[in-house]
């Protein structure tokens, strides 16, 4: 029976440690983070806490609102777990758990659609100024 059940969304293809925004999230694994007393479990991941070589909660802010990642690396594949800044995850982990600040990098999607927005943001400003009052 899980000690605590979160919603998040899961990603496994990135490097170790690299947290960042990028459209890998956009199609991430949604459901439930479970906490066992021995394992943590997210649909089919299973991951027994004597495998995890490395598992650290990262917090933040992505834009205004606070934001949790946890990480848990196993044989060097790396589980990431977006998880609610309000959440008190830490409490059920193992006494192991490494906390980090999390300063989030911007991927080459991420700054493209930036970009892309701001670009549109200024076509609309501009065709409302040409047409005048």
């Amino acid at each position: 029976m899980a000690v605590a059940r979160y919603w998040t969304k899961g990603i496994s293809d990135e490097p170790p440690g690299t947290i960042s925004r990028s459209q890998k999230w956009a199609l991430a694994r949604r459901g439930k983070l479970e906490v066992h007393g021995d394992y943590l479990k997210c649909g089919d991941w299973i991951l027994p806490y004597e495998t995890i070589s490395s598992l650290t909660l990262y917090s933040g802010w992505s834009f205004f609102l606070p934001v949790k990642v946890l990480e848990a690396v196993v044989n060097d594949r790396a589980y990431q777990f977006g998880l609610n800044g309000w959440v008190r995850i830490d409490k059920h982990l193992p006494p192991t758990l490494k906390r980090q600040p999390l300063s989030l990098g911007h991927s080459r999607f991420s700054i493209a659609v930036r970009i892309g927005l701001l670009a549109l943001l200024a076509i609309e400003a501009w065709k409302w100024w040409r047409a005048g009052p």
